[in-house]
């Protein structure tokens, strides 16, 4: 299956959850959404298995934190302020990893209607990558839209690094 084929894919099967994520977010009070980012709840009331590792006690003491800083996350006009934010957290609580820090940091801005610039790279993300970029792995936690290929380029920043993780998977089925 193309690049290509694989993305049609996605959009309309694997998005499916990130949309229902990101309309949740953006409908709750700013306060919830940072605990629930914190703890990672889906829309189900479920914890997300990328928190699993972090836990709920972990990351209600992230929740707090964050909400100490609560007026300069509600100042933030980009992501990638939040994400300072979250990052800074993630410092200071053992535990809190850059998984915890980059999801809770695209929730909250789901909330705030912002979303990163360029493409998040972290653990599951790293195989999409080299995968896409044919064994090629730019450096850095962050890559420009502009170094993938431009089938990907249909998608939000967001969405790549969601794309990247699932098709980084070895599965039998594409996009499982």
């Amino acid at each position: 299956m193309s690049l290509a084929d694989e993305i049609t894919n996605y959009k309309a099967f694997g998005s499916v959850h990130m949309e229902r994520m990101k309309g949740f977010y953006e409908n709750l009070p700013l306060e919830t959404a940072i605990i629930h980012a914190s703890t990672g709840k889906n829309p189900d009331g479920k914890m997300n298995p990328h928190q699993w590792r972090v836990g709920k006690a972990k990351g209600l003491s992230g929740a707090n934190m964050l909400l100490t800083n609560l007026a300069e996350i509600e100042k933030s006009k980009t992501f990638e302020e939040i994400f300072s934010i979250t990052e800074r957290v993630k410092d200071d609580i053992y535990g809190l990893g850059e998984l915890w820090s980059y999801d809770t940091a695209l929730r909250i801005g789901f909330n705030l209607r912002t979303s990163p610039l360029q493409v998040y790279v972290q653990r599951g993300v790293n195989r999409g990558v080299k995968k896409v970029l044919k064994g090629i792995r730019p450096k850095g936690r962050c890559l420009p839209i502009s170094v993938f290929p431009h089938e990907l380029h249909v998608l939000e920043t967001y969405e790549i690094e969601n794309f990247l993780c699932i098709y980084g998977k070895d599965c039998k089925k594409s996009l499982c």
